[in-house]
């Protein structure tokens, strides 16, 4: 299986071709067919990159992602599946336009969250984040 198969589409770029690059990357774990989704189609491209870091276990997969929620999520998801909050403190990417704080901050939310731990959201220097993560929590 490899993603030749999609180059053959007669409808280059589209969301056909996209679909075919991203399922065949996730199958065979390969970035450098993620790398061949139109640049334009973000979400499909970081979905194929995020599930190669989750099959993998390779957080550092997540820095080709795109959207700051996205590379969040993908960080997140591999420091609850290594039971490692220290994950998120290796985030390369420092900031997102438009997110306001360090994207490390919501992988500290995300894994507090999901954790069920208050005293993890403790680490979160954000005030407004920290609150968040604090009142998710309370009310779950």
């Amino acid at each position: 299986l490899d993603d030749t198969i999609c180059d053959k589409i007669f409808t280059k770029k589209s969301e056909l071709q996209n679909n075919c690059y991203l399922r065949i990357g996730v199958d065979t774990n390969s970035t450098s067919t993620c790398n061949k989704i139109d640049p334009i189609n973000f979400v499909v491209k970081d979905q194929c990159f995020g599930s190669i870091a989750k099959n993998l276990n390779d957080y550092s997969i997540c820095e080709f992602v795109h959207f700051a929620e996205n590379y969040i999520s993908c960080f997140s998801s591999n420091a609850l599946s290594n039971n490692d909050q220290s994950i998120c403190s290796k985030m390369e990417k420092d900031f997102f336009i438009g997110l306001g704080y360090n994207p490390k901050f919501g992988c500290f939310k995300d894994f507090a969250v999901n954790k069920n731990d208050l005293s993890l959201c403790e680490v979160i220097t954000p005030e407004s984040i920290r609150y968040e993560c604090q009142e998710e929590i309370v009310n779950s």
